[in-house]
């Protein structure tokens, strides 16, 4: 049982994509027939890309929130962009991968980490969606892009300029639930469960790395009160 019907290809072996642009459409646009086939084969590498670009474009959402547009050029705020949301990127995949290993289990015990590493980086591959239309925009608006909504609200900025930056906020929104529907899908596939099933995995692995990051800040307040006295 894995969840999604019955095997769209009558049972005829089909070649799994390989290239990006196969992948990325496999995921996204055909998650039913796309996703359990690239799950049930061997990783490939430029699902990687993924979280890479899905960590670019949560530093340049968090330049416009800082509104760095405002004290910036839109070329300098990408520059920065790239290497730290890459390098975030990666270790949200892994952290998030980790905790997701530790919550899922299938019929026949401990999943590999690498498969459930995969799962999470095709999960990731709507965000990508988003941040190509991050770098259109950038390209559109300039450092206006990087702006926080609210201060360009406050200093009367073009009615049509404010329409499609927030047609742009909503879009990202709807790429990162698209992502997250799409992990709930992976999840199901690779521990052969339910959705609910699958989501009660997902909850658990967040309650778990809310406990970390708990446990983190509790020993780095005190260590820092030891130091301090």
């Amino acid at each position: 049982m894995n969840g999604l019907g019955p095997d769209p290809s009558g049972g005829v072996e089909q070649a799994t994509p390989s290239s990006l642009a196969a992948v990325w459409r496999a995921a996204t646009l055909r998650p039913r027939r796309g996703l359990p086939g690239l799950l049930r084969a061997e990783p490939r590498r430029v699902a990687w890309l993924f979280p890479i670009s899905a960590g670019i474009l949560q530093s340049m959402f968090q330049a416009a929130s800082n509104d760095l547009g405002a004290r910036g050029s839109a070329l300098m705020i990408v520059a920065l962009a790239i290497p730290i949301g890459a390098a975030w990127g990666i270790l949200q995949l892994h952290v998030t991968a980790a905790a997701l290993w530790v919550t899922t289990r299938s019929e026949s015990g401990r999943l590999p980490f690498r498969r459930v590493r995969y799962a999470v980086a095709l999960s990731s591959a709507p965000a990508s969606y988003a941040f190509v239309a991050w770098l259109i925009g950038t390209v559109l608006f300039g450092r206006l892009l990087f702006v926080n909504p609210d201060t360009l609200a406050a200093a009367n900025a073009g009615a049509l300029d404010l329409f499609r930056i927030a047609g742009l906020y909503l879009g990202t929104g709807a790429c990162l639930v698209w992502g997250t529907v799409l992990l709930v899908l992976a999840i199901r596939e690779i521990a052969d469960t339910t959705v609910w099933g699958a989501i009660g995995r997902l909850l658990l692995a967040l309650l778990l790395l809310c406990g970390v990051v708990f446990v983190v800040v509790v020993v780095v307040g005190v260590v820092a009160a030891v130091l301090i006295r």
